[in-house]
């Protein structure tokens, strides 16, 4: 708690000097994205409605700044506003944020690029508990392609979508196809950290 709070005070000491010369034009991005890091340490502190403030006044300000909603900035406050609606149980919120997010990603970064891939797995994991499995599965997937593509097939970083696709193959008894993505997520670990890590036992 002590770190957060050392963090919180260094941000907000940085926008309190912003705002005395602020332009927005000039300034905006930046005190946009400090606006959002405040917002991501009152979410990690439990603090959602402070962290919601300061996300849609990042929203609000990042959308002015760059006149577009069609901004990477943009859509990545909309991928932490979607984080606190689903925290505070606004599935429905939560997924038209992360869907807008998405969008917003793949029509300014294209739709190869892997920094949507994080936003496709939180719209798989509400698909998740919807108990909607193929709309999940859709979106584990697509992000686990960009993924793969973009890192390589065995990099670490691929392991959680995997572990998601392969407990949905066992939830539909599709145990085969189950096995054989554990068995692989099994060999990336042990290829990264060896046998013996406790990782391997999990």
């Amino acid at each position: 708690r002590g770190e957060l709070d050392k963090a919180m005070n260094c941000f907000q000491d940085a926008i309190d000097i912003m705002r005395q010369n602020f332009n927005e034009k000039g300034s905006g991005p930046l005190v946009s994205s400090i606006l959002s890091r405040i917002g991501g340490i009152f979410s990690k502190m439990g603090k959602l409605e402070e962290a919601m403030s300061h996300y849609q006044e990042a929203y609000d300000l990042a959308t002015r700044t760059f006149g577009t909603t069609d901004h990477p900035e943009v859509a990545q406050v909309l991928h932490h506003i979607g984080g606190i609606h689903q925290r505070e149980g606004n599935l429905d919120e939560a997924m038209r944020c992360y869907k807008n997010s998405a969008k917003i990603y793949q029509t300014t970064l294209g739709r190869k690029d892997p920094t949507v891939a994080t936003t496709l797995v939180c719209i798989g994991s509400l698909h998740w508990k919807e108990k909607n499995l193929d709309g999940a599965m859709n979106y584990y997937k697509e992000a686990l392609r960009l993924n793969r593509s973009a890192y390589g097939t065995r990099h670490p970083d691929v392991i959680p979508t995997m572990k998601s696709i392969g407990l949905i193959h066992a939830k539909k008894e599709n145990f085969d196809y189950a096995i054989e993505i554990f068995t692989e997520v099994l060999n990336i670990i042990c290829a990264d950290v060896g046998h013996m890590h406790p990782e391997v036992a999990g």
